[in-house]
């Protein structure tokens, strides 16, 4: 599934930039009692540098695990059954362990959901981000400045109070930003953002949201955000890719994606928020999510679907470009 570069990044004498991501038919798979489940099944992405890419879907999409096997972060009993994934030309799956943790941060770091749980509580802000430098090969000294400088950058008016302070000392929103200047003070090319904004409260997040894209403008990083909310991807995405029972089923530009959807699930999650009905009447997906380790022949989503016919339920679909959009639909939205 590769998509040409957004409007906004597209470079004044039209020659397309390389990706910075690349993955071609990956597929994630977990033994479990009830049969195998395969987490990601059989995902293409490119992505360019300075693009923040949405990754949307309902909980148990393979939204998370996409993020993880980015980083090499499947552990067993999981597996890589099929794919290739590259960064900045790096073939991730080629790695050893040690290569990969030397890798991780400075070419791809990941800020979690619960920023609680991305410190230790035990030790000061400052002693873990030094650390994260100096694991890397930078000196005590410089990494301590490299410390001020970022935490100056992500608005703290005070960074040398930031730096002895313990995590708990520090409110969620506040934790946030800190561990965003540790990934940050790496450099990576590529950040990988899962659910930031999950234990935020609504200023917290716009300050977040703030944040990442002046990351972006200042380092031209590419960012993939997983969330479940369609108006935090409306509000920072470039480009929108939307999941469902491990498969990317639509993929564009988030302006098309959001206000043209061609898929019907993605139709469907739209019609299920807020902001599209303002006067009440949310729409409802009827049924649940397939079980991954028995999914349903032809396309997962026709059981839910309202447009389902026949061969929805026997052939799995192809990828059609539709309204400016991949999609993977027997009978996509013109």
């Amino acid at each position: 599934m590769v998509l040409a570069l957004s409007k906004q990044q597209e470079p004044a004498n039209d020659i397309r930039l390389e990706a910075l991501l690349s993955i071609s038919g990956l597929t994630v798979c977990f033994p479990t009692p009830r049969g195998l489940c395969r987490a990601v099944r059989d995902l293409d992405l490119q992505l360019a540098s300075g693009t923040i890419l949405a990754l949307v879907g309902e909980s148990g999409s393979g939204k998370s695990v996409t993020g993880k096997a980015i980083l090499g972060l499947v552990e067993p009993p999981g597996y890589f059954a099929s794919g290739e994934i590259a960064v900045a030309g790096e073939s991730v799956l080629s790695k050893t362990p040690e290569n990969l943790r030397l890798w991780r941060g400075v070419k791809a770091g990941i800020i979690f959901q619960d920023p609680a749980s991305s410190f230790d509580q035990v030790f000061t802000i400052g002693a873990q981000m030094v650390e994260a430098l100096t694991a890397h090969g930078v000196d005590v000294g410089s990494a301590r400045r490299e410390t001020l400088k970022w935490l100056d950058g992500v608005g703290f008016r005070d960074p040398e109070r930031i730096i002895s302070s313990y995590p708990f000392e520090l409110s969620g929103g506040m934790r946030q930003r800190a561990y965003i200047a540790m990934v940050m003070s790496l450099r990576p090319s590529l950040i990988i953002a899962d659910e930031p904004t999950t234990a935020l409260d609504m200023l917290a997040q716009s300050r977040l949201l703030a944040l990442l894209q002046q990351m972006r403008q200042t380092t031209s990083c590419s960012i993939i955000l997983i969330t479940h909310d369609l108006g935090l991807a409306a509000g920072i995405a470039d480009e929108v890719l939307v999941m469902y029972a491990g498969q990317a089923v639509e993929h564009g530009e988030a302006r098309n994606v959001l206000s043209q959807p061609a898929h019907p699930y993605t139709r469907a999650l739209i019609g299920s928020v807020n902001w599209n009905n303002p006067r009440g009447g949310l729409a409802t997906i009827p049924g649940q999510p397939p079980v991954l380790s028995d999914l349903p022949p032809g396309c997962a989503f026709a059981p839910r679907c309202s447009e389902a016919v026949a061969l929805c339920k026997q052939e799995e679909p192809p990828d059609r470009l539709q309204t400016g959009a991949i999609c993977r639909c027997h009978r996509p939205f013109i």
